[in-house]
Order: C-alpha cells, then sequence, then structure tokens
C-alpha cells in the first residue's frame, strides 16, 4: 500500500493515511486462533466426560470416563501446543500410543458415546504429523468408529456408519483448522521479513552497480593515469605534464561524478523518506501510518529528523507493537520532527 496523497507536499493541510484495512494483524489472529485451538482442545473432551455424569443412562460409568479422560486429556494439549509452535513432541509415537491404547481401552465400557473421544486421538494425528501419514491413520481411525458404532449402537438405516465418523472429524477439525491457520499465518510474517530483507539488498546491488559504473570506471581511468604520468617523469618525457593535467582532470570528474551519485541517494524527497518507513513498518507487520502537518513539508529531511526517523522506525520493529501506531510529523518554524503516537485498535487516522 501507498500512501493516500499525490507525491507531493503542495497540500497544504493534508493528511496522509496509510492505514490498511480494518482487520486485525497478524500477532493477533495468530493469537486468536491459539486460543481457539487450546480452548477447543480442552472443551471437547471435557464436553465428551460431563456427558457421562450428567446423562442419566451414561452415569453409571462416569468414574471411567473422568479417568480415561484425565489419562489422554494431558497428552492431547501437549500435542496441541507443540502443533501451534510448529515443533513435533519428544516421543511422538509413544503418546499417540498411550492415547489410543486409552480411548481404546476404555470403549467396550463406556459404549457408544465414548466414540467421540477419538475425535482427541484424530486431532493429535493432524497437528503433529505430516499429511502422508496422518491421512492414512485418519482413515483408519473413521472406519474403525464407524464399524464399533454399527455394533454398539445400531440406528435405523445403518445412519451410524457415516454420522458417527463425521461427528469424529468435526471436532479433530475444530482443533486442527485453527492450528493449521497460525502456522499459515507465521507463514506469510516470516515471508513479509523475507521480502523486506530482498527490498534492502535489491537497493544495494542498485547502489553498488550505478557506483560500479560509473565512479569505478573513472578510478580505473585515473590510475591508468597515474602509472603513465610516473613513467613519464621517470623518462624525463615532455608528456609528463599533459599526463598530470589530464590526471588532475580526471580526478576532478570522477570526485564530481562521485558526489552527484551520492547526493541522488541521499537527497530523497520527504515524503519518500516518510512512506519508506511505514511501507518497511507494515512489511514487518506493524500497523503503521503516517500523519503530516498542516504546513508544507520541505523537499527533505533533515538530518537529526531522517536519524530520528530511522530510531523510531528501529524501536518499532524490535518491539513489534500490537496496535496501531502513527508517525506524526509536526513542524516546527520550519524544522520537521517525527514522534510516534499509538492507537487503539478501534481508532484510525481520517
Amino acid at each position: 500500500m501507498t500512501l493516500q496523497s499525490a507525491p507531493s507536499t503542495s497540500d497544504v493541510g493534508s493528511t496522509v493515511t496509510t492505514q490498511r484495512a480494518n482487520a486485525p494483524g497478524v500477532e493477533e489472529l495468530t493469537r486468536l486462533a491459539s486460543l481457539g485451538a487450546l480452548g477447543t482442545a480442552v472443551a471437547v473432551p471435557l464436553v465428551t466426560a460431563l456427558t457421562f455424569v450428567c446423562a442419566l443412562p451414561l452415569t453409571v460409568h462416569w468414574p471411567e470416563a473422568v479417568v480415561a479422560t484425565g489419562l489422554y486429556l494431558p497428552l492431547h494439549v501437549r500435542h496441541v501446543v507443540s502443533g501451534l509452535r510448529g515443533e513435533q513432541p519428544r516421543a511422538l509415537r509413544w503418546t499417540l500410543l498411550a492415547m489410543a491404547v486409552v480411548i481404546v481401552g476404555f470403549t467396550p465400557l463406556l459404549g457408544a458415546f465414548w466414540l467421540y473421544a477419538y475425535s482427541a486421538l484424530a486431532a493429535s494425528l493432524l497437528v503433529t504429523t505430516r499429511t502422508r501419514t496422518s491421512l492414512p491413520l485418519l482413515t483408519v481411525i473413521l472406519v474403525a468408529v464407524g464399524i464399533w458404532g454399527a455394533h454398539v449402537t445400531p440406528l435405523v438405516g445403518r445412519a451410524e456408519y457415516i454420522y458417527l465418523p463425521a461427528a469424529v472429524l468435526e471436532r479433530a477439525m475444530m482443533v486442527f483448522v485453527p492450528v493449521w491457520l497460525v502456522g499459515a499465518l507465521r507463514r506469510v510474517h516470516a515471508a513479509r521479513s523475507a521480502l523486506a530483507d530482498e527490498a534492502v539488498a535489491t537497493e544495494r546491488r542498485h547502489v553498488d552497480d550505478e557506483l560500479e559504473k560509473t565512479v569505478g570506471t573513472a578510478l580505473e581511468q585515473i590510475a591508468r593515469r597515474a602509472r603513465r604520468s610516473l613513467a613519464a617523469m621517470s623518462n624525463r618525457d615532455q608528456v609528463a605534464d599533459d599526463e598530470l593535467r589530464a590526471l588532475t582532470e580526471g580526478s576532478r570528474h570522477a570526485l564530481a561524478v562521485a558526489r552527484r551519485v551520492i547526493r541522488r541517494y541521499q537527497l530523497i524527497p520527504s515524503f519518500v523518506e516518510l512512506e519508506n518507513a511505514v511501507s518497511l513498518l507494515r512489511a514487518a507487520g506493524v500497523d503503521a501510518s503516517v500523519e503530516l502537518p498542516q504546513r508544507e513539508l520541505p523537499s527533505a529531511l533533515e538530518d537529526a529528523t531522517r536519524s530520528s526517523l530511522r530510531d523510531l522506525v528501529a524501536d518499532l520493529l524490535h518491539e513489534q507493537p500490537t496496535g496501531p501506531v502513527v508517525l506524526q510529523v509536526t513542524d516546527d518554524n520550519g524544522h520537521c520532527a517525527v514522534s510516534v503516537r499509538r492507537q487503539p485498535s478501534t481508532e484510525r487516522v481520517a
């Protein structure tokens, strides 16, 4: 995104806004999805266990249901936390096997309603293993749930072959989708940082190439003329004066070219520097905007203002604020100053 104004500072009284769409940032979405995944991972097994406590036909075995849930739930939460971090938990095979043993072992005793607990095992597989491993095992779990449900609680028209596996898959996806979303958001954040680094590297290469084509070529010519001048002086040749004169003129010309190149990269228009600062912050995931003063900005920022702007951007990149921030430019008798104003999440620059 770019600043919502023409690249000119002549629009007196204009306020430049660079807010993104009214949507939460990457960090906010990551936190929300993580809380949703953990909450669902805990809530679904607890609801299954509480059903045995509250439902009259199932209350006979509520102690066993509570014990079984207490055995596999910590392992399930551990798997979800590792999935949110993008890590593989230690002893994954053994913890998954322990969950399977507990859930499958209590199924003959607790009956058909306990089949919903298989959603925790399915979710743990999805968030901790790769697709080529999780999908075949998930298929085995769903088929086993359908077959077991058909023998335990036959429904009209054999609906248990579809209903029970679908219910287990639905509860597993309620955990898996937020975990997958967190991973996707982190990849987006990493891509933003990589793009920002690539932009800086590209600009540096552009500067290096231009300096090599201009100043570098001129310096090579100066070196060649210097060697010819030394040779002419050692031979007391009459051309020594001409070579020295050409050497002097070439040196002055190279110095002038270098100054022009450096001045062109230093004297960046003020609105471009502000726009680049906002773009860099947004590439790093910071919701940033800039607000201009009523008076016209100078054509270029002063060294002190430029240094202050760089320090503010560096601090914001290090801090990674969760809420929107505004780079506020103020004018004090022709001297610009830049400060940071933080906004509530619902406030936007007009």
